[in-house]
């Protein structure tokens, strides 16, 4: 019984790998066509969406959207991007804080990305970024390869 309490307590703390998925998009009305690579439950993170939101033929433009599942309602501020060693200012374009149960929120940001963060972004060995709030404790997030590559494969189409 004590091995049984053992395994359980512990399993508590391991971290479970984030699991990926690939997201396409149309919207006839709008006209507009995003494709998104989702990380899906990566600590410490409710989900992050690679967007590309294709707004013409020729036209669109890349984008980062953090959720974050919190008690209270949180506000983001700009964020660092930093590839390899080169950091850049990311400012939230668009965020949102919505009640999802009686005890949690979810508090959504959006974060452009512009010309020279894509570029970086495609030759990096190693990203990381650092999301700022008001009146909190900024949360830093080492990207880990495989989201990185699939995120290279998002610039691609």
């Amino acid at each position: 019984m004590r091995y049984l309490l053992l395994l359980l307590i512990s399993s508590a703390f391991i971290v479970h790998p984030a699991r990926t998925e690939v997201v396409d998009y149309y919207d006839s009305e709008e006209d507009d066509y995003l494709t998104q690579i989702v990380l899906v439950n990566g600590y410490p993170w409710g989900g992050v969406a690679f967007t590309k939101f294709q707004i013409d033929k020729d036209a669109f433009y890349f984008g980062l959207r953090f959720n974050l599942i919190k008690a209270e309602r949180w506000s983001f501020k700009d964020a660092d991007i930093i590839l390899d060693g080169v950091s850049y200012v990311l400012a939230a374009d668009s965020q949102s804080s919505q009640r999802i149960s009686y005890t949690d929120y979810k508090n959504t940001a959006l974060y452009p990305l512009y010309s020279p963060v894509i570029s970086d972004l495609l030759k990096a060995s190693k990203a990381t970024i650092k999301v700022n709030f008001v009146g909190r404790n900024s949360i830093t997030w080492n990207i880990p390869d495989d989201v990185l590559s699939e995120w290279r494969a998002v610039i691609g189409l």
